[in-house]
Parts: structure tokens; C-alpha cells; sequence
């Protein structure tokens, strides 16, 4: 089967939101229990009804009671985290977990609509609750340390890079990959991300950089490695494998930026030749890197 650009890129964002929900499934699995103000993964306690919810806490409702979980795709109210299980019609749907990835990507791509799958393609892509998708901000500036406060700020991209060091990198990405995942659990359980998602808060790292400084004109120099592509790539590998290197329940993914299809990169090239946007990606490949949109893995 032959995809085009905008085929490509739909395939991703469908991937990336299949991600997602498997960091809650694979939760799910290894929890047995929870309690009302600690719900697991992907799900947020509301103050109001002491529910567990992917959705946005709202007086709308449907809303279950003190301690219950709200199932995704039918609303039906379980007990406990293990409940979740139990949940009715998720047999044969990609929140079957006993389907493979494959199955499951199957399964989401030839049911979400169009114009479902179009709103997926911004930054705060928002719900799809009738398919149990909830909403999430993919925007996460983590390039030398995760955006926001209270966390650890490396050096930018040329200090970086003038350490010569990829086992270096390799532990600021295990710091990076580690802060970005305890943070976007606390503020999910405590403040209700559904709602208030913004760049720094999420588990998907919009980072590193590693395009190559050609001209020091160019408005992204300070975020790269270096003007070499031999020590931008091994400082990318580094990077990205330290902030993947977590376990599944801590996963973090990655997205190296920018790929051949960034319109930024492109109006800011200096050379805009094609050589560029091949070593690019081939130096996308060798680090591991996702895509543009990351998809956990």
C-alpha cells in the first residue's frame, strides 16, 4: 500500500494516541487496586464526584461514585483499577489487550473518522470519548531539561555538544526522560490535565534538535549539537536512548526535531538542498527516533 505525505502523517498521530492508552493498559496490568485521590496512568481524580476519569471532570456528567473508575468507550462505573478489566465492549478494540499492537493500530485507524483524526493533528489534541481517547497536549519543549518548573536545566544545545560526551548525554536523558514522567503523573493526579495541559507537562519530548548549525544567522542555533554530523549523532543517540531507556511503566517517548517535513526547518536552511533533509533522516534513523509525532514504543 502506498502512503502519501498527509496518509504518513495521519498514520502517526493515530499511532501516537494508540501509544497513549497503552501506557494505561500496561498500568492497569501491573496495579490491582487504587484509591480515589491516586487513580492510575491516564486517569484523573475528580474532587467533585471521587471518580476516575479520562475525561475532563465536569458537572455534565455521567459520573461515578467515591473510589470508581469511569469505563472508557460505555461510561459503566468499576471498582478499583482492576475493575478496569471488566469494562464491557473493549473486546476486539484497541483497548483489548490481548490483541497485538498491530491489531489494535487496525482496529483504531478504520474506526476513527476523518475529522476525528484531523483534530488530532494540532498540539492539544482534544478527546475522542466515544472511542475512549482522551485529550492530550503533545507539545513538551524537554531539549535540555523538562520545560517548566521545578526541574533540572541542562546546559543548551552547544554546551552541550562541546562535551563531547555521548554516554553524558546519555545520563542528562535519563534525568530528562525521569522528570518528565514524575512530573506529568503528579500534575494528571493533581491538578486534572484534561483540562489544563500545557508545553512541559506531557511524555512526549519534543527533543533534541539535531540539525546542523550552517549558518550562524539561523534562529535555531542555539539548540543544536554542533556544525558536525558525526558528533550530532552520537550526542542524539545518547540523549534519546537515555530518556527511553525507562521501564514500560515509565515510558517516555521521543520525537526528534526537525524532520524533512518541518516547515520551519525548511524556510530556515541555509542551503535548503536536498543532501540536508537526507542526513537528516538518516541521522533520525540511527538515533532511534520516532517521528514528528512520537510514538512510544
Amino acid at each position: 500500500v502506498r502512503l502519501d505525505c498527509g496518509d504518513t502523517a495521519m498514520l502517526m498521530v493515530l499511532k501516537g494516541m494508540l501509544a497513549t492508552l497503552w501506557v494505561v493498559v500496561s498500568l492497569i496490568l501491573g496495579q490491582s487496586d487504587a484509591t480515589p485521590a491516586d487513580c492510575i496512568g491516564e486517569f484523573q481524580y475528580c474532587p467533585h464526584s471521587g471518580e476516575c476519569t479520562l475525561f475532563e471532570c465536569n458537572d455534565k456528567g455521567p459520573h461515578c461514585t467515591q473510589g470508581q473508575y469511569r469505563c472508557p468507550i460505555t461510561n459503566h462505573c468499576v471498582t478499583g483499577a482492576a475493575g478496569l478489566l471488566a469494562c464491557p465492549h473493549l473486546a476486539g478494540t484497541h483497548w483489548d489487550h490481548t490483541l497485538s499492537l498491530d491489531a489494535r493500530l487496525d482496529y483504531l485507524v478504520s474506526t476513527v473518522a476523518l475529522g476525528e483524526a484531523i483534530g488530532q493533528l494540532t498540539n492539544a489534541a482534544p478527546p475522542v470519548e466515544r472511542l475512549g481517547i482522551p485529550g492530550y497536549n503533545w507539545l513538551s519543549d524537554d531539549e535540555h531539561g523538562v520545560r517548566g518548573w521545578q526541574s533540572t536545566y541542562f546546559p543548551d544545545g552547544p554546551g552541550l555538544g562541546a562535551s563531547f560526551d555521548k554516554e553524558l548525554l546519555y545520563d542528562v536523558g535519563v534525568v530528562v526522560g525521569t522528570e518528565a514522567r514524575a512530573k506529568h503523573n503528579y500534575l494528571v493526579a493533581s491538578q486534572g490535565l484534561r483540562q489544563f495541559a500545557f508545553n512541559g507537562a506531557g511524555i512526549t519530548v519534543y527533543g533534541p534538535n539535531m540539525n546542523l548549525v550552517k549558518d550562524p544567522r539561523w534562529g535555531r542555533a542555539q539548540e543544536v549539537y554542533s556544525e558536525d554530523p558525526r558528533l550530532t549523532s552520537a550526542l542524539t543517540i545518547g540523549y534519546v536512548t537515555g530518556i527511553q531507556a525507562l521501564t514500560t511503566s515509565k515510558v517516555v517517548g521521543v520525537a526528534c526535531r526537525h524532520g524533512p517535513l518541518s516547515t520551519l526547518t525548511w524556510r530556515h536552511a541555509p542551503s535548503g538542498s536536498t543532501t540536508h533533509w537526507h542526513s537528516t533522516t538518516a541521522r533520525r534513523q540511527r538515533a532511534g527516533c520516532t517521528s514528528w509525532r512520537a510514538t512510544i514504543r
